[in-house]
Parts: structure tokens; C-alpha cells; sequence
């Protein structure tokens, strides 16, 4: 993934659920790195629902399993963005499945 240079937030819609939390930890890092200290990251994907909840991605978590993806759930988000050199500052709900996954860098 390249990034403007110096960019204020890097954008990365529907990419994360296609890795695993190694290939994932790679692009957020990348991600990091051409953040500057004040720079935030938006994610855009559909977080899973907690417990048994009904909810479309966790058939398309399934679905992913089979190529080395997955779905995750808002605590999985957090633990990735954490490891990558962000901290999760808040999930904003959209009128779409879609989610925006807020990171700051730390």
C-alpha cells in the first residue's frame, strides 16, 4: 500500500479482511510509517457482532477462511491497531454495514 506523502490519515476500505493478523499487522505498519505523529488511520470494514448475534459477516468470515482471511470483531480491531503502532480511538457506525474504525498513532 503506498501512501501520499505525509498524508493526515491513510484510508484502507475492505483490505484487512483479506489477511491474516500477520499480513494485516504488515500493511497497518506500512500504513504507520508514512503517518506523521499526529496522523490517523481510518478503516473501513464491518467489525463483527459480539456473541450470538446475527450479522452477514460472520457468513463472509467463514467464506474467508478459506483463502487465509477473516472478519473481527471491534476487541480484534483493537489488538491489531495496537500492535501496528496505533491505539483505537472510536467505531462510528454508518447507514452501510460498513464501519469506520478509527486509529491514532501512538
Amino acid at each position: 500500500m503506498v501512501c501520499p506523502q505525509a498524508p493526515m490519515v491513510c484510508v484502507v476500505k475492505h483490505v484487512l479482511h483479506n489477511f491474516d493478523d500477520e499480513q494485516a499487522g504488515v500493511v497497518l505498519r506500512s500504513s504507520r510509517s508514512a503517518l506523521p505523529v499526529h496522523g490517523r488511520i481510518a478503516i473501513l470494514e464491518d467489525p463483527l457482532a459480539s456473541g450470538n448475534t446475527p450479522s452477514p459477516g460472520k457468513l463472509l468470515d467463514l467464506t474467508l477462511l478459506f483463502v487465509g482471511g477473516r472478519e473481527r470483531s471491534a476487541k480484534k480491531y483493537a489488538a491489531l491497531l495496537e500492535m501496528s503502532g496505533f491505539r483505537l480511538e472510536r467505531i462510528i457506525p454508518t447507514p452501510s454495514l460498513v464501519h469506520i474504525i478509527e486509529g491514532s498513532v501512538v
